[in-house]
């Protein structure tokens, strides 16, 4: 254990929970509307002729951190999402398994 003096400051990050195996997102990713409490994505789909389509999904989430939000039913692993509005510069993310670092 250490001490710190008096008058000094420290930062500790403390885990409340933990999850293994699960599918996250940056937090970026996720749209909120807090009037009706649910969270969409922009799912981005390449077809076969190369067309994209963008789509907004609806999901539900599990623990989130300062950078990512785990995702609990609407995505799957490998799905690519959009970042940003539809008019923003294309930033793509596919959902990555692991747990808060």
């Amino acid at each position: 254990m250490r001490l710190l003096a008096d008058g000094t400051a420290g930062n500790a990050d403390l885990i409340t929970a933990n999850r293994e195996d699960v599918l996250l997102v940056p937090n970026a990713a996720l749209t909120a509307d807090r009037e009706a409490g649910t969270y969409t994505v922009n799912l981005l789909r390449t077809e076969a002729d190369g067309t994209e389509t963008i789509t907004a999904v609806t999901v539900e989430i599990g623990l989130k951190d300062g950078r990512y939000t785990q995702i609990t039913s609407g995505i799957v692993e490998g799905d690519e999402l959009l970042i940003g509005g539809v008019d923003a510069p294309v930033q793509r993310v596919g959902g990555r398994p692991g747990g808060p670092q």
